[in-house]
């Protein structure tokens, strides 16, 4: 095996690359078999990520272990990893759980897919900065992830199908909105906003009393 994202890339067995890999779920990995290399995800390499105890299994579990197999789309690319949630009396939600974890939900029940907060930050830059298109910016995930066949991104999964370009627009609207929000300073009030309350201030519009 080895690690196209960490810095040294020597080749190493399962267990060293699982190993080391514990904190660094999106590092984009491969497995060299008949003579030459293919990708592979943690999930498939038999790595569990759980949520609840910073990274650590949950040891005071009152419910049935709940395992979840979730697309994660992330700035290094779209792959499926395997999760464990907290079942703890006192365990947040899911979806709280996740955020903690800093991703984000496409759903708040039977979720599927997640976004790290990074990639939502990265699109959010790119589009304000460099004018990218949800559409450019999602073609360039898909060949982070597989370069040859994007249309076939996760090439490995079998469980989902394989478009979510449609939850990735709905979801970072939802983030540039919450950004919004917490730029303003309302981003913790339960209050409904009032009228121009998100608006930017203009100095060289007329302003009733100023200009």
């Amino acid at each position: 095996y080895r690690c196209l994202d960490c810095e040294d890339f020597h080749l190493s067995c399962r267990q060293c690359l699982l190993r080391t890999h514990q904190r660094l779920h999106t590092h984009l990995l491969q497995q060299y078999s008949d003579k030459t290399f293919r990708k592979v995800t943690l999930a498939e390499m038999g790595h569990i990520r759980y949520l609840g105890h910073h990274g650590e299994h949950c040891t005071g579990a009152v419910r049935e272990e709940t395992h979840a197999q979730i697309l994660v789309v992330d700035s290094s690319g779209i792959a499926e990893h395997t999760f464990h949630f907290c079942t703890c009396r006192n365990a947040a939600s899911q979806v709280q759980q996740l955020l903690e974890a800093k991703l984000f939900p496409a759903s708040y029940e039977k979720i599927k897919t997640v976004f790290s907060f990074k990639v939502l930050d990265d699109y959010m830059l790119e589009s304000t900065a460099c004018k990218t298109s949800g559409n450019a910016f999602w073609s360039k995930l898909q060949r982070r992830t597989d370069n040859t066949f994007t249309s076939d991104v996760p090439l490995y999964s079998l469980l989902y199908s394989y478009d979510r370009y449609r939850e990735f627009l709905r979801v970072s609207q939802c983030w540039r909105y919450l950004q919004i929000r917490k730029w303003f300073g309302v981003g913790y009030s339960n209050s409904s906003l009032k009228e121009r309350e998100l608006a930017l201030f203009c100095a060289a519009c007329p302003q009733p009393g100023y200009n």
